[in-house]
């Protein structure tokens, strides 16, 4: 062991007391094999893959009730309405994905965001007094395409295309599912 201490240490600026003290620190401390490291960086990466397909499965599964929604709801139409149909669809869809931007670019998910406005008005229900409820208050979509409440709360993207752009309207479409 002393010959092989010797021979390492053979080289200049590296002496025996170093290699020896980095022997004792590592022996003292010893690193996590690689095996360790890699298997909790796998963990990592199911972890991860886990909620990327709980979210994927979330996402396909509304997308296919709104399909399922539409293709029910939707009255057959004219031959001779088609046309003005494509149209207005067009200026909607574009409409849609520029919410769909904004949305993405701020970081705020719609299904999120109703998830916390359904804890809102859940709270408020049920601090409200008997027979009155603190919900209702009428979303006004500003210059932004953002809506706020009449009595002045935080300001939230709204998510319909047309109609006058705000999620209130939609509630009151006669298709509507609210």
């Amino acid at each position: 062991m002393f010959e092989r201490l010797d021979a390492a240490t053979n080289r200049p600026g590296l002496g025996k007391s170093m290699v020896v003290e980095t022997a004792l620190e590592r022996f003292v401390n010893p690193a996590p094999p690689a095996e360790r490291l890699v298997e909790e960086a796998l963990d990592r990466m199911i972890g991860q893959m886990t909620r990327l397909e709980h979210a994927i499965a979330i996402i396909a599964e509304t997308v296919a009730l709104h399909a399922r929604y539409q293709l029910t709801v939707t009255p057959p139409m004219l031959q001779s309405h088609q046309g003005e149909a494509c149209l207005l669809g067009e200026r909607r869809f574009k409409i849609l994905v520029e919410q769909v931007e904004r949305r993405v670019r701020l970081r705020q998910p719609l299904i999120q965001e109703t998830i916390d406005r359904l804890g809102r008005a859940g709270r408020a229900a049920h601090e409200a007094p008997s027979g009155t409820s603190k919900i209702g208050a009428q979303e006004q979509p500003d210059s932004k395409g953002l809506s706020t409440t009449a009595a002045g709360e935080i300001s939230e993207p709204n998510a319909a295309a047309g109609e006058g752009g705000s999620t209130a309207s939609f509630r009151n479409l006669p298709n509507s599912f609210c």
